[in-house]
């Protein structure tokens, strides 16, 4: 039986996964930097070249450290996670001993 915050919590982890991934992979696609193309005039003669300046490199970086952030968080989640709701279900079953010594947890 998951809680609520479990649920949310891993939720959540997993679409910042998936986003980062997006994010990441789009920022592979669309990184130009430093790519230096012909330029030509209108006889098709090459005049010279020009430089794309941008750098995609921080953004890259950034994406990539919070994919694999977020998917270590996510296997921490799912399979640490399922150990917390066992505790949480036997905390449950021993303040219900402990409020009634007499029950065993099962149904008459």
């Amino acid at each position: 039986m998951e809680t609520a915050s479990y649920r949310i919590l891993k939720s959540i982890t997993v679409l910042t996964f998936l986003l980062s991934s997006i994010f990441w992979l789009s920022s592979q696609v669309v990184s130009v930097a430093n790519q230096t193309y012909p330029v030509k005039n209108e006889e098709n003669q090459e005049i010279g070249t020009v430089t794309i300046p941008y750098d995609y490199a921080e953004s890259q970086i950034l994406f990539f450290v919070l994919m694999v952030f977020s998917g270590i968080q996510l296997w921490t989640i799912t399979h640490l996670g399922k150990r917390i709701v066992k505790v949480e279900e036997e905390l449950e079953f021993t303040r219900t001993i402990k409020a009634d010594p007499d029950a065993t947890g099962q149904r008459r």
